[in-house]
């Protein structure tokens, strides 16, 4: 996604994300290499961004979503794109972008092992969201019971060992998944989602399309043209509250310095 918002001529992009480059990312990190291990991402991507030279300002911050800083940060943008797979982090940006009346654009894909290393679903789905309207959790993207299952799992690790973290395959465990191509697609019709919103192309109106659905096992991509849920009834009472105290109205988020992202 950072990519081909890069050479679209994005003029300034925020990167919030806390991990380094580990080995098993590279075959899915474009412009990673070797030499980049133990590295943060976000600086990693934003020193290739200015090799490439066409200008676009990169903003990295190896800090989690759940920091003042990058919360701060991100409020300034005209647009959040999410590309997270957990629901706890997909709540975070669904309030941030409520409470700071940004649209947002979640990208999220999936794929299921047969057992046999084989496997039953590619699938992907790219959800476009409007702050006073329906949200992911109204659209039963996740649960409120996901999002307490998972802080619970953070908080106290021991209790969910046993869990499996099954990351981008469900039912197999796989260290240096090959979804570069899959991720590479998803993405694309996310940047493509955005640019329908600038400049409409489709033969509908935008307002008629909400989610993008594909799935590569069934050689389908979708666009559903059914009514779109009614508003979330968790998070509209938060429209364009903006700073507030706990951040996000959120006690979990972490204080720490702000730095003008400008």
């Amino acid at each position: 996604m950072f990519e081909l918002a890069l050479r679209l001529g994005v003029g300034r992009i925020v990167l919030v994300d806390p991990q380094a480059v580990e080995e098993k990312n590279l075959n899915r990190i474009i412009n990673a290499t070797y030499a980049d291990i133990g590295r943060p991402k976000v600086t990693v991507l934003s020193a290739a961004a200015q090799r490439i030279g066409l200008g676009t300002d990169v903003v990295p911050i190896a800090k989690s979503i759940a920091n003042t800083s990058a919360v701060h940060a991100v409020a300034t943008c005209d647009v959040l794109f999410g590309c997270v797979d957990s629901a706890e982090a997909r709540h975070l940006l669904s309030r941030l972008a409520t409470f700071y009346c940004l649209p947002y654009i979640d990208v999220g894909v999936q794929i299921d092992a047969d057992g046999n290393g084989g496997v039953d679903q590619i699938c992907g789905a790219v959800h476009y969201l409007q702050p006073d309207g329906s949200s992911l959790l109204s659209r039963r993207a996740y649960s409120l019971e996901d999002v307490r299952a998972e802080e619970a799992r953070r908080v106290d690790p021991e209790r969910y060992k046993g869990l499996l973290d099954d990351g981008y395959i469900k039912g197999v465990r796989v260290e240096q998944p090959a979804v570069i191509h899959l991720n590479t697609l998803v993405a694309s019709l996310a940047i493509n989602e955005l640019l329908a919103r600038l400049h409409p192309f489709r033969l509908g109106r935008n307002a008629e399309f909400w989610v993008t659905r594909l799935s590569l096992t069934g050689g389908i991509i979708s666009e559903d043209q059914e009514p779109e849920p009614p508003p979330c009834e968790v998070l509209s009472q938060h429209v364009g509250r903006g700073d507030v105290s706990p951040r996000l109205a959120m006690p979990e988020i972490v204080e720490d310095e702000v730095q003008d992202a400008s």
